[in-house]
């Protein structure tokens, strides 16, 4: 989902230079690809199921809460695409519902291919 969310919304929106590129590479880009390949062969896809998927979304949407809370008292959001005072709280909740909802989307997916690992 990092992966994701940093190539779609937030590569954009700055240009990092020397190591900061490398480490922006290596934590947006690459880390995302190597998590999935572990997960894909290390992972005990027996154990995953759908029933999980509410307790996986707890972390973002605890993070979200902390960010918008933050944000209220310091008018600082790290992402733009949460920033209340540029865009609204309406606009950042639709972005956060989106935001969710890929989540949950991409989180059935990888349970749909674990159980399909498990056939194999």
């Amino acid at each position: 989902m990092v992966g994701i969310v940093y190539q779609v919304a937030l590569r954009h929106v700055w240009q990092p230079q020397g190591l900061q590129m490398v480490v922006d590479e290596l934590l947006h880009s690459i880390i995302p690809i190597l998590v999935i390949i572990f997960w894909a062969k290390y992972e005990k896809t027996k154990s995953v199921n759908y029933s999980q998927l509410l307790k996986w979304a707890i972390y973002p949407i605890t993070y979200l809460a902390y960010i918008l809370i933050r944000g209220s008292f310091s008018n600082f959001y790290p992402y733009p695409f949460v920033d209340v005072t540029k865009l609204g709280m309406t606009a950042v909740l639709t972005n956060s519902v989106v935001l969710v909802l890929i989540f949950i989307v991409i989180s059935s997916l990888f349970i749909f291919i674990g159980k399909a690992i498990i056939k194999r």
